[in-house]
């Protein structure tokens, strides 16, 4: 009985966030867990969701989009055709209680949501599960000039 005890504990812990503190000079600060939708096409609706758990509030954009490189390459979840498109930019997609956008790929409303890469992640008020987007940029531009969907 004492072993499916500690069973149920060790399921329980591995299904718990995982907060730690920040080890990279964050003062303690707690890692977020943030989605980030991977758009490898706006007209086509083309995208992938990955969640990036135990990221630092203090980490910077670049470092972050580094990161983001390295998880598309060793997940399962995202197709090889997206790893050859050139990913450059990240937006905020939506912050948690928040009102969300109507177009379903991206928020065209806030351009100053745009992640710069000599930015930190906590500049812009991000917190823990602010969904983000990762795109190309001149994809995006052209997009916005003319938001119409296509199918295949």
């Amino acid at each position: 009985m004492a072993s499916s005890e500690t069973n149920v504990r060790a399921q329980a812990e591995a299904f718990k966030p995982q907060f730690t503190a920040c080890g990279c000079g964050g003062g303690g600060e707690a890692h977020w867990v943030l989605p980030v939708r991977v758009i490898r096409s706006f007209e086509y609706r083309t995208s992938r969701t990955l969640v990036l758990k135990d990221v630092c509030p203090k980490v910077s954009t670049e470092a972050f989009i580094d990161r983001l490189r390295k998880e598309m390459a060793s997940s399962k979840l995202i197709p090889k055709t997206f790893l050859k498109h050139d990913f450059n930019c990240v937006k905020i997609l939506h912050k948690p209680h928040m009102f969300k956008t109507s177009n379903p790929v991206i928020n065209l409303d806030n351009d100053d949501w745009i992640l710069p890469e000599d930015a930190v992640l906590d500049q812009f008020g991000l917190v823990n599960e602010t969904e983000l987007t990762f795109f190309n940029r001149a994809d995006y531009e052209q997009y916005k000039l003319n938001p119409v969907h296509k199918t295949a």
